[in-house]
Parts: C-alpha cells; structure tokens; sequence
C-alpha cells in the first residue's frame, strides 16, 4: 500500500508540475483533486495484485509469492511514474528501470532486520489519513474560497440581469440553420435567434481555444495577450468576470474544454465559481495514474468506443453543473456565467441517440487513416458526424432555456451564444482537416446570437462583420447603458443600430507546436496575422506568402485573387499589410518588392458542405 500510493503521488507531482509551471496541455485532472486520485488509483490497481499473491502465498506456501509482492508493485509504481511522467524515457528501457528499482526495493524490505525497524503499518496508516484528509479538504477549501469572494461583493443594481455566454467549442457558423443549415439541425438556436441579434458575419480572433477565449475574456487581441501554447494569460489585462463581479454579480465559469480551459491557463479570472474538472467516476479517478488509465483505455478499445476520449464532459453535464450551482447562488443576487460544451469538438462523438447514430454509420477519422490526407469519404463521414454533435448542443441549449424558465429566470437572463473557433472537413483541400492550422474563413466564422429579452429586436440580422473580442464591450452596455464600457473594442448592439461603423477584424496564430514545414499546415512555418475589412480577407503567414479573398463572391476561400493583376492585388492588399506589419512582434516586414501569392485551392464540394 505504501509503495502504490508514494508512486501515485509522485507520479502526480510531475504531471503537476508539468502542467501548472510548464503549461502542457494535458486531458488528466491537474487540480488537487490529482493528490488523491492520483494515489488512489494507483492503489485501486496494486492492491488486489499484492493481495492476491498474499493469498496464493499462504495457499501455496512454497512459491513464496509473498518475496515477490513488494517488487512487483514496486516494478508498477515505477514503470508508471517513468511513463506516465512523460519525461523521454522509452517503454523498454523504462521496464529495465523499473525492475532495478523494484529488485533493490524487494532486497531492502527482504533484509534481516529491516522491516522490523521500519514502522510499515503506522506508515500505511498515515498515508490512509492524509488521501482522507486531501480528498475532504479539496472540495472544502474551494468552496470557502468561493464564500468569501462572495462576502466581498458589493450589493448590484436593483434590476440587474442574469448573463449567461454560451460557448459551442468549435461550433463553425456555416454549420448551423440561422447560417444556412437544414431548419432540423439547431431549431433552438434558430429560435432564439428570431428573437435577438444575429450577427451573420462574427469572426473568432484566433482558429484555437485559448487566445479566442482570452480575448473573449479581455476585449483585446491575441497579439495583445501573454496566452500561448505555453504561457496563460496573466494578470495584466482586465477581464468581463472581475467587471461582472465590481458590480455586484456572482460569476461562474464552468468549462468542459479540459485542455486550454483549465485554470492553469489564467481564465478562471473573475470568476467566483471556476469549474474545470470532470465528474468524479472510475473513468475521472483511474485516468489519474498511467497503468490505470491504459487498463481503462484497454476496457474501452475492446468494449466501448476507441475514437472517444476517456474522460469528457458532455453538454448535459455543463447544464447540470450550471444549474446546480444557480440553485445554490444567493437569489436576489444577479449571476454572470460563461459556459463552454465541447461536443462539437473532435473526436464527433455525441452522447445518447445521435452518438448512438455516428456509431452505427461505421465513421471513419481521420487519424486512421494510413496517409495524412484524408479521403473525401471521410471528410464528409467527418461532417456527418459534426452534425450529429451541433443537434445534441441544440437539444441541451432546449433544455437550458427551459430550465431557466422553469426558475422564472428567463425574461431576466441574457443569452449570448457563440464559439471559439470553427472547423474544416476539406472544404479548401484534402489536407485541411480540423483547426488551428490555418486563418481562413471556415476556422473563423463562428455563430453570435445576443438575446436580450427586455430588448425588442425582433430577429435582427447584422451583415457587418464583427470579432468576438467585443463581447465583453457588449455585455455592458447591455447591463448598465451606452457609454458605459471601459473594455477595448465597441459595442456590438451599437453596430446593430448604427451607431457604430464597422471596423477591420483582425485574427492572429501562433506557430504550430507540433507540425513543423508543412506546405498543407501554413501555420508550422511560423506566426500568422489575418485581417477582415469588408468583404477582403487578407492572410499573410511566417514564410511572408500572402493570400487575399473576397468573402462576398469566395465565402469557402478557394480562389486566391492573383487573377486580378498585381497593380489591383496590392492596391487592395495595402492598408491589410500596412496593419499586420505595425502588429507584428519581430518587427519584419510583410512584405516588400514584389508580392508572394499563393496559388489557388480548388476542390469539389460535394456532400454535406456543399453550401
């Protein structure tokens, strides 16, 4: 017992580690909850082993299994550590560690004397006490933290509303019925939106989670912002939550991105209430120690879905952790909430009936395939199953609004619904699959619908193009009036009436991490700016190549406009160039002498993309 759970808590110091001071992305819980899960998995796996062979031992005296036990799970605890540490040892030389380790541990304990002078049992009673002790103090801790922020709000505006964003995590605008899509794929959003302002045209500020959501957060631009792929946003910029909550609100922020939406990454700023862990179960508990959580992923490949990720968080769940803690929330206090559903993301595997129906149709990924380039079969296998995700997101957003009417909250709440980012299925060649990878229109439109149910908009459809970073800007001058904000960017209900022009767009990408050179990813090359003004979109990315789009005439961006001549090229490409170079941090050019354009990328459309 005590070998297993000083393995699990090492092993869990390094993954801590890794992920609080390195900032790796990681799918584990990284919390302190991992400083008992993490031990008790690790338990959960080498206890029945050392008690099976305690018992084999006294049935079969002559094996002397019980010389064997301790190295055994020594030789686990270690391997497991070295593995699950991620710390560049290979498997093989990691076992041949691994058993020296658990050959001179089994020596020790085996040596005349030494056990009777270490205290083994007092030892395995304290380590009992102390996973008690964490797994009691952890959710305590938090919570009393969560009271005394609560103490130091000052009292809110006698009608203040309830504001509730809701993020569809990769959710791409072209994908959805107010966009275009069938009437059955998001009737709920189709609803709202004839009810609100529909901004036809809303464009994410980067094509990946965190900087989308860090400018969601502050109203300022990635470039403007320390959040990376290995460094969260700091404490400099002001964010929507710590205003919410100078006005009186309790703010909750209630992710299921497991990934760049940990607090690790700095946006739990402002928020009272941060949930970013997934539900205590077996699959949450044993994903916290490497054997436990490669038995698990063996369980699932034999008797479950391979392609699913072994511990996420469904949409149903957000909602059921939203809800529960407004239930909890001081009623005659306003809330503020930001809550992100990660179904749409890959790998497309809704829960209930529409997961039920992916498996069914025999989909296809990607990342089975033999060749990087997926087939258009798959790609629209891909899209197919995307769908099947947008509908559950849908029917939980049904369910949300209902819930919220049921507690009397809706005419008083609300609701701004959008994404990050969006996503590609071969929509401007087979390569181009998924996000991150690149600035074209398909990773940044995203949906934005603001429904204000004290306001009469009667389903008004903006066509200005606008940018996410001016949510926080919006969400006050709906709370507290015009002229109120004091966060970067304009209001977008100001857009809406007229009283504020439309203004370029501007989106940046850092260099892909793990992708390096590839001619069908232009972001492995290096850091790339966008920028939207009017119906140009123009993208320049680290090799200085260049790309315009009329979005009008070109909304897929399959035709790069070299056709047009250089003269008209440049001409158009001017003030686009002259903002990337004034905003770019190595201070090179983007472009001098003659202009790189980039070729044309032309694909058939065919299934369900072909909008």
């Amino acid at each position: 017992m005590l070998v297993a759970a000083l393995g699990g808590w090492a092993e869990t110091a390094v993954t801590w580690f890794r992920a609080w001071r390195l900032y790796e992305p990681t799918d584990l819980i990284v919390g302190p909850e991992a400083f008992w899960t993490g031990p008790l998995a690790a338990l959960a796996v080498l206890l029945p082993i050392a008690v099976g062979g305690l018992l084999v031992d006294r049935l079969v005296p002559r094996l002397q299994l019980r010389r064997a036990v301790v190295p055994i799970v020594a030789f686990a605890a270690t391997y497991s550590l070295i593995i699950g540490s991620r710390i560049g040892i290979e498997s093989w030389p990691a076992r041949l560690l691994a058993a020296g380790v658990a050959a001179g541990i089994g020596r020790l304990l085996t040596r005349d004397g030494v056990r009777q002078r270490i205290p083994l049992r007092p030892m395995a009673t304290a380590v009992a006490a102390i996973l008690l002790l964490v797994g009691v103090i952890t959710p305590a801790q938090r919570a009393v933290r969560e009271r005394l922020v609560a103490a130091r709000l000052t009292s809110a505006a006698a009608d203040a509303p309830n504001v509730i964003v809701l993020i569809w995590d990769t959710a791409r605008a072209a994908n959805l019925t107010p966009w275009g899509a069938p009437a059955d794929v998001t009737p709920t959003l189709a609803s709202l939106a004839a009810g609100g302002l529909t901004y036809e045209r809303a464009f994410a500020p980067a094509s990946w989670s965190l900087p989308s959501h860090a400018s969601m957060f502050t109203g300022r631009w990635p470039h403007e912002l320390s959040a990376s792929y290995r460094a969260p946003l700091d404490h400099t910029p002001r964010t929507i939550g710590e205003a919410m909550q100078e006005r009186g609100y309790a703010t909750a922020g209630i992710t299921a991105n497991l990934f760049f939406g940990r607090s690790t990454f700095g946006l739990d700023r402002g928020f009272q209430h941060y949930d970013d862990r997934p539900e205590l179960s077996v699959r949450s508990i044993g994903q916290s120690w490497y054997v436990a959580r490669r038995i698990l992923e063996k369980a699932r490949d034999r008797f479950g879905d391979r392609h699913q990720n072994l511990v996420r968080r469904s949409g149903a769940q957000i909602n059921d952790a939203f809800l529960a803690w407004v239930d909890a929330n001081d009623a005659g206090r306003p809330f503020f909430a930001v809550l992100n559903q990660f179904d749409a993301h890959e790998p497309y595997l809704p829960p209930g009936a529409q997961g039920a129906a992916v498996r069914a149709a025999g989909t296809r990924y990607w990342f089975d395939e033999d060749s990087e380039i997926a087939t258009r079969q798959t790609q629209q296998e891909l899209e197919a199953a995307y769908t099947e995700c947008l509908r559950y997101l849908d029917q939980q957003l049904a369910r949300l609004v209902g819930e919220l009417e049921r507690r009397g909250l809706r005419d008083n709440t609300i609701l701004v619904i959008t994404s990050d980012h969006g996503e590609e299925f071969g929509d401007r060649g087979s390569m181009i699959v998924g996000h991150q990878r690149n600035l074209n229109a398909p990773v940044l439109g995203v949906p934005l619908i603001v429904v204000d149910p004290r306001r009469h908009d009667g389903g008004t459809r903006v066509n200005a193009a606008v940018s996410l970073r001016d949510i926080p800007a919006t969400i006050l001058e709906l709370v507290d009036g015009r002229g109120s904000s004091t966060f970067p960017g304009q209001s977008l209900v100001a857009v809406a009436e007229g009283r504020a022009e439309e203004r370029p767009q501007y989106a940046s990408l850092e260099q892909h991490p793990w992708i390096k050179n590839n001619p069908g990813v232009p972001s492995s090359f290096g850091r790339m700016y966008s920028v939207i003004d009017g119906d140009d979109h123009y993208i320049v990315d680290g090799r200085q190549l260049e790309w315009l789009y009329d979005l009008a005439s070109d909304p897929w961006e399959r035709h790069n406009l070299r056709s047009l001549g250089l003269a008209q090229v440049r001409e158009r490409l001017g003030a686009a160039r002259a903002t990337v170079a004034s905003i770019q941090q190595d201070g090179r050019p983007t472009g001098t002498g003659s202009v790189a354009i980039a070729g044309d990328v032309d694909v058939e459309r065919t299934g369900p993309s072909a909008r």
